[in-house]
Order: C-alpha cells, then sequence, then structure tokens
C-alpha cells in the first residue's frame, strides 16, 4: 500500500476572521495562526469587521504567516429576515467561488458553520 503524503495546505472558510474581536472572530484567527506553524494556512473570509461594524482592510494580506483572502457579499441590516438571509446567501456564494480557485486538490479545509450556507455549498 502507497504511503499517502500528509497535506501541506489548509483552506480555512470563515465568515468572521481578524480583525473582528467577537467569539468566533478571535478563535479562528488564533487557530488560523496556530496551524500557520505546521501548514501553508490560506484563509477565506468575509468582509473585515469588528464587533459586526465594517472595516477597511486590503482584499488580500499575509497577517502572521496566514494568507487572507476576503470576499465581498452584502451588508444589508441584520435586523430584517429579509437582509439576513440575503448576506448569508451573498458571503456565501462568494467565498465557495473564492475557495474554488484558491483551495487547491489534495489541501485540507476547515470550514465553519458561519455562514449557515458554507458546509452544504462545500
Amino acid at each position: 500500500m502507497a504511503k499517502r503524503e500528509d497535506p501541506k495546505t489548509l483552506c480555512v472558510m470563515t465568515e468572521m476572521y481578524y480583525p473582528e474581536q467577537t467569539s468566533t472572530g478571535y478563535l479562528l484567527t488564533m487557530t488560523s495562526e496556530g496551524l500557520a506553524e505546521s501548514f501553508d494556512t490560506h484563509v477565506i473570509t468575509g468582509p473585515a469587521t469588528n464587533f459586526f461594524s465594517p472595516v477597511d482592510s486590503p482584499k488580500q494580506e499575509i497577517l502572521n504567516s496566514v494568507k487572507i483572502d476576503r470576499s465581498r457579499g452584502t451588508n444589508f441590516p441584520k435586523d430584517g429576515l429579509f437582509g439576513r438571509l440575503l448576506n448569508i446567501a451573498t458571503r456565501s456564494v462568494a467565498m465557495f467561488m473564492k475557495a474554488l480557485l484558491v483551495c487547491k486538490k489534495g489541501s485540507l479545509c476547515l470550514v465553519v458553520t458561519n455562514p449557515p450556507l458554507l458546509p452544504f455549498l462545500t
């Protein structure tokens, strides 16, 4: 039996990532940076926010050995059902399309449930 080669690339897909400081953003940032010590880590995330408020950030950057690629999506108020659903749909599709370009065959993928449709698309 041939030995299976260990994957060297890790794709992390999460709607919230640095500079977001809420629990999901913070934990996924720390986890990705820790895994970057062993893997070529690439994060596919949504628009930059901090406590859910939009902030300026480059579409692509490398921070603490993690490649960050930000996707677009609508930013309607989350109070209304229509706006919330539209945000979920547009961000999920945008992140999925970005993943098709970034995640190569043999890569490990860590997909979280923010946005909720993302695990079903991948």
